[in-house]
C-alpha cells in the first residue's frame, strides 16, 4: 500500500470532487432559468423517461462492472470490461427489435399514465450510452485516472445545460428538449470516455482481450449478476418508484414538483457523496486485503457526516422558501417536498458509499434482501399516500421507511467491519451541535424578527461559510487522526 492512504484516498476524492462541483454548481446556475423556461408538466415527464433509463441502465452490464476493480491483473479486469461491452450491446440490440415490434401497443398502453410517446424510441441508445459509460467509469477508476473522470462530468455538464438553455430560449419548452439534452450530454461523454481508452490501454486490449478469458471471468463473478443484478435493481427502484408510481395518481405538474425536489436535495449525493464511492472501492478493496477495513470505513463517514449534515439541515429548516426565492413561485410546493426528503437523503448520502463494503466482502446475499425490503415498503408507501390522493403523504412515508431501512443498513455496515456504534454516535452528535448555534441564527431572524428571506438567504450562505470554515479549522488542528495506523 501507499505510504500515505488517507492522503491519496482524499486527494483523489478531490479531483471527482471538483468535476462534480462544477459539473453541479452549473445545474444550480441554470436552473432557476430552466424552471422559468419549462413548465412542471415537462419536468415530470422527462424525469420519468430518466427512470425508466436508470432502472434498466443499471443491470445494462448484467453487474459485470463492479468486478473489475477487483482482479489484480489489469489483463483479467479488461476482459471482465469487454464482457460488459458485449452485453450492453446485446441489452440494446435486443430492446430495439422488441421495440420495433411492440412499441406502438406500449405507446398505447402507457400514453394515459406516462404521455412518453414517441421517446421511448430513444431509450435503446440510452441504454447503450448509460451501460458503457458506467463501465469505462469503473475501468478509469481502476486505474486512478480520477482526473479524467472529472473532466468528462465537467463536459457532459456543459453540453446539457446548454442544450436546455438552448432549445428553452428558442421556445421549445416540452420534455423532448429536457431528453434529448440528455443524450447528447451522454453521447460526448461515451465518445470522451473512448478516446481515453485508446490513448492508454489500446495495446493491452490489443493483445489480452480473448473469448475464453472473458468466458472465464463471467463464470469466476458469476455471483455479482445473481445477486447484484437483483439488487442493483431493487436499490434504483427504491429511489425511483416515486416517480414510476406518482403519474398513475398525481397530475404531472406535481410529478414535476417531486423531480426538482429530488434532483437538488440530492446535489450533495452527486457532488460528494459520488465521488467518495468511486474511490471508496477502489481504496476499500486495497484496504481489505491487509484487515484494514474497518479503519477506511471511519474515516469515510466521519467525512461524510462532515461534509453533509448542515446542508442537510438547513434544506429540512427553510426548503420551501428557498424554492420560492431561486426557482420561483410555481416551485414552491416542490421546496415542501425537499424539507420531507431531507433527513432521509442524508442518512441515504452517508450510506450509500459504504454499502460497497458488501461488494467486498462478497456479501451479496444480505445486501439483495435489505433492498428487496426497502423497494416493497417504499412501493406501498407511494400507494397508500396516492390512494388517500395526498402527494405529500406519500413522500413523507417514502421518506420514513428509508430513514429507517438506511439506519439498519448502517448498523449491519458497522457490525460487519468491526466498527464499534459509539464512534459513529459521537462524530454524529459533535457535528449537530457545531451546526446548531448557526441553525438557530438563521432560525430566529426568520421566525421571530419576520425579515425578509432575501436577506435571511445572504445570513445563511454566511453561516455555512463559517461552519465549513470553523470544520476545516477543526481538521487541520485535530490529532486524533493518525493516517499511519491504516
Amino acid at each position: 500500500m501507499h505510504k500515505n492512504p488517507l492522503h491519496n484516498f482524499l486527494k483523489n476524492v478531490l479531483k471527482l470532487v471538483s468535476g462534480n462541483v462544477f459539473a453541479q454548481g452549473l445545474i444550480i446556475l441554470t436552473s432557476p432559468i430552466i424552471t422559468r423556461l419549462f413548465p412542471p408538466e415537462s419536468f415530470g415527464i422527462a424525469a420519468t423517461y430518466a427512470s425508466f433509463i436508470g432502472v434498466i441502465s443499471i443491470v445494462a452490464c448484467f453487474r459485470y462492472e463492479l468486478p473489475i476493480m477487483l482482479p489484480e491483473s489489469d489483463k483479467e479486469a479488461a476482459n471482465i470490461l469487454f464482457l460488459c461491452f458485449s452485453i450492453v450491446m446485446l441489452l440494446s440490440c435486443m430492446s430495439t427489435i422488441l421495440l420495433s415490434l411492440y412499441g406502438d401497443p406500449l405507446i398505447m398502453i402507457l400514453q394515459d399514465s406516462y404521455t412518453l410517446n414517441q421517446y421511448i424510441y430513444l431509450m435503446p441508445i440510452s441504454i447503450l450510452l448509460n451501460g458503457t459509460i458506467l463501465c469505462m467509469t469503473y475501468w478509469q477508476s481502476r486505474n486512478k485516472r480520477f482526473g479524467y473522470i472529472s473532466s468528462n462530468t465537467i463536459l457532459s455538464s456543459i453540453t446539457i445545460q446548454a442544450s436546455k438553455l438552448s432549445g428553452g430560449f428558442y421556445g421549445y419548452t416540452g420534455c423532448g428538449t429536457l431528453i434529448l439534452s440528455k443524450i447528447i450530454g451522454d453521447a460526448l461523454s461515451f465518445l470522451f470516455h473512448i478516446v481515453i481508452l485508446l490513448k492508454n490501454d489500446f495495446m493491452l486490449f490489443k493483445q489480452h482481450i480473448h473469448m475464453k478469458t472473458m468466458i472465464a471471468m463471467m463464470r469466476r463473478y458469476k455471483k455479482f449478476p445473481i445477486y447484484f443484478s437483483i439488487t442493483g435493481i431493487m436499490n434504483v427502484l427504491s429511489v425511483e418508484i416515486p416517480l414510476l408510481l406518482m403519474p398513475f395518481f398525481f397530475p404531472l405538474s406535481i410529478v414535476g414538483y417531486y423531480a426538482l425536489a429530488r434532483q437538488v436535495i440530492h446535489l450533495p449525493i452527486s457532488v460528494i457523496s459520488s465521488s467518495i464511492n468511486q474511490v471508496f472501492f477502489q481504496q476499500a478493496s486495497e484496504a481489505s486485503h491487509h484487515g484494514q477495513l474497518g479503519s477506511i470505513v471511519e474515516i469515510v463517514f466521519h467525512r461524510l457526516v462532515m461534509f453533509g449534515i448542515f446542508p442537510f439541515l438547513i434544506l429540512m429548516l427553510f426548503g420551501a422558501e428557498l424554492f420560492r426565492l431561486i426557482f420561483g413561485d410555481p416551485w414552491h410546493e416542490a421546496g415542501f417536498y425537499v424539507q420531507i426528503l431531507s433527513m432521509s437523503v442524508f442518512i441515504n448520502f452517508v450510506t450509500s458509499p459504504l454499502s460497497t463494503v458488501f461488494s467486498v466482502n462478497e456479501k451479496q446475499e444480505a445486501i439483495t434482501v435489505i433492498q428487496i425490503v426497502l423497494l416493497v415498503l417504499r412501493t406501498l408507501a407511494i400507494i397508500i399516500g396516492g390512494l388517500s390522493t395526498n402527494p405529500r403523504l406519500s413522500i413523507l412515508l417514502f421518506s420514513v421507511v428509508g430513514i429507517a431501512v438506511n439506519l439498519f443498513l448502517l448498523l449491519y455496515i458497522f457490525r460487519i467491519t468491526a466498527m464499534r456504534i459509539v464512534i459513529p454516535l459521537r462524530i454524529i452528535g459533535k457535528y449537530f451541535f457545531i451546526s446548531c448555534p448557526f441553525l438557530i441564527i438563521a432560525y430566529s431572524f426568520y421566525w421571530v424578527l419576520n425579515i425578509h428571506f432575501i436577506f435571511i438567504l445572504g445570513i445563511i450562505l454566511t453561516c455555512t461559510i463559517i461552519f465549513y470554515l470553523n470544520v476545516y479549522l477543526q481538521m487541520v488542528n485535530n490529532k486524533k487522526i493518525d493516517i499511519q495506523t491504516l
